[in-house]
């Protein structure tokens, strides 16, 4: 996802509104800035970015422009300093663009920002390990529920721009604890993998990690349903927790351990793929079938499955759509692209199961 930074990257960004109509994005060919400046372009902002000097993606830099972005590769702090707002991730924090926004009293706003503004009903990933699958199972298991919810994922599923997409119902994105945005995001609903130590540049120990959790947790929506690894010690300390400090959240646990809400029963490969059985609480069971041999991929496919029963969508219509998960964002055109395909009489491309 974002690259690592150490202190607290918050200090000194924006606090009030957010005015999404002409933003900037300082780093704009990363995975999460381009994503969510399509998403913005989509919208119908007008979206300008600049991208460093090396390493320059040029087909994410291409599919931004296609979608109607000024990108410029390397510093342009005229266009920061007249944008509505500047968005960044803090690993750019010391960039021409940010100085030239201050000087100007242009908003310095954290990219987490502005999806809590985009977002209707915010679905958040967070977790040491595996956020990435599992927000890509959690958006293509929505699509093959027949929802159309936005994505923002931190890689491109295959195609360049294709890890992101505004839709109406949800709004998917993964969250890391490193660069501080999960503190920055209000869910509906929520999936933690794993907390255990990483990011000692920014936590001293588990605890300092835990309270970013809980504070995370405590944002949540009245009623919110937060999916939790039952296998980690971490996740089940948070889950203890928040049962006394926000106990309207509705709290599910997924995993091998017995007691568990989604319980892994059961897994045989074959080949590369993999059949997950699992027993649902007060449902019965369900089987899903993985193109993936990896047991993280298993767990990562409990979690949705966990998230989506918690949303109210039925066991085993959740258990058919993550198997087919993949299947529904991988090849498909960015978000732009498959609206003018609409508008011109195509259908949207897709690879066959």
């Amino acid at each position: 996802m974002t690259r690592t930074i150490s202190g607290n990257p918050m200090l000194g960004t924006h606090t009030g509104p957010i005015d999404l109509s002409r933003p900037h994005f300082v780093g704009i060919g990363t995975p999460m800035l381009a994503g969510l400046a399509q998403i913005c372009a989509v919208r119908g902002a007008f979206v300008t970015g600049t991208t460093g000097t090396t390493g320059v993606d040029f087909g994410q830099v291409t599919v931004l422009r296609e979608a109607g972005c000024a990108v410029t590769v390397g510093p342009d702090p005229a266009a920061a300093g007249s944008a509505s707002c500047v968005v960044f991730t803090p690993a750019d924090a010391d960039t021409p663009e940010l100085a030239a926004a201050g000087k100007h009293g242009v908003p310095v706003v954290h990219w987490a920002q502005v999806v809590n503004v985009l977002a209707g009903r915010l679905i958040v990933v967070a977790g040491t390990h595996g956020t990435t699958s599992t927000a890509g199972m959690l958006a293509g298991g929505l699509r093959e529920l027949g929802q159309d919810p936005s994505f923002l994922i931190g890689t491109d599923i295959d195609v360049p721009g294709s890890g992101a997409h505004a839709g109406v119902q949800f709004f998917v994105t993964e969250a890391d604890e490193s660069d501080h945005a999960l503190l920055q995001l209000t869910a509906s609903a929520a999936v933690v993998t794993a907390i255990v130590g990483d990011h000692p540049e920014n936590y001293d120990n588990l605890t300092s990690r835990m309270s970013a959790y809980v504070s995370f947790a405590a944002r949540m929506r009245p009623q919110a349903v937060l999916a939790v690894n039952g296998d980690d010690p971490g996740c089940r300390h948070l889950a203890a927790r928040l049962r006394t400090l926000r106990p309207d959240l509705r709290i599910r646990t997924y995993g091998y351990t017995v007691g568990t809400d989604v319980q892994i029963v059961g897994v045989s490969r074959r080949s590369w793929n993999s059949q997950v059985e699992v027993d649902i609480r007060g449902a019965g069971c369900a089987v899903m079938t993985l193109r993936t041999p990896s047991l993280a991929h298993v767990s990562h496919a409990a979690a949705a499955l966990t998230l989506l029963t918690g949303l109210g969508f039925g066991h085993l219509a959740a258990a058919t759509a993550v198997s087919g998960a993949d299947t529904a964002l991988a090849g498909e055109l960015p978000s732009h692209q498959r609206r003018e395909s609409h508008h011109q009489g195509e259908s949207p491309r897709r690879t066959s199961p």
